[in-house]
């Protein structure tokens, strides 16, 4: 149902036809993520990589439960990951090749066998959360700079810069 659930984040295609029920959005989108598409009650998939995507995430905003694919990959998004982010189960969530900076917070959610996780290509920096370092699909390691120890243990074994990284 996607957009119809929308109201405040809607705009008809076809106001005058009874038969066709098709939205677009009302919001610039390449000015920032609008709050409104993260609250859509019956939205489980939000992919909208690669539009040229300006601005942060907005500061608080209440996402829809059903929610648990997110992909911004391929944007100009800037600032930090928020904790509404990083502390909510996902089933995917990709971030990469952005502009996004900050640390990761400890309290990040785990991440379980079929969950994919992509921050790659950002300014990410400090200390791997301990949850993400046995994750299985993970791609965080190319582009930022996470502080690991001399052993290496400190960084996630399955992501594929994992042998090449260097050490922020």
């Amino acid at each position: 149902d996607g957009l119809s659930t929308a109201t405040n984040c809607r705009f008809p295609i076809f106001p005058y036809s009874r038969n066709l029920h098709a939205f677009t959005i009302t919001t610039f989108i390449q000015k920032g993520i609008p709050d409104c598409l993260f609250s859509m009650p019956a939205l489980e998939t939000l992919h909208i990589s690669g539009n040229g995507i300006t601005g942060s995430f907005p500061l608080d905003v209440n996402i829809s439960t059903s929610l648990t694919d997110l992909a911004l990959s391929h944007n100009q998004l800037t600032g930090s990951i928020p904790v509404y982010i990083q502390e909510r189960n996902w089933t995917n969530l990709d971030l990469s090749y952005n502009k996004l900076g900050g640390t990761l917070s400890n309290s990040f959610q785990s991440f379980n066998d079929i969950s994919t996780l992509s921050l790659e290509i950002n300014r990410l920096s400090g200390n791997i959360p301990n949850v993400l370092r046995s994750a299985q699909n993970i791609n965080i390691l190319q582009g930022n700079l996470f502080t690991c120890n001399s052993d290496r243990s400190a960084l996630p074994s399955h992501d594929k810069s994992v042998d090449t990284y260097s050490c922020g």
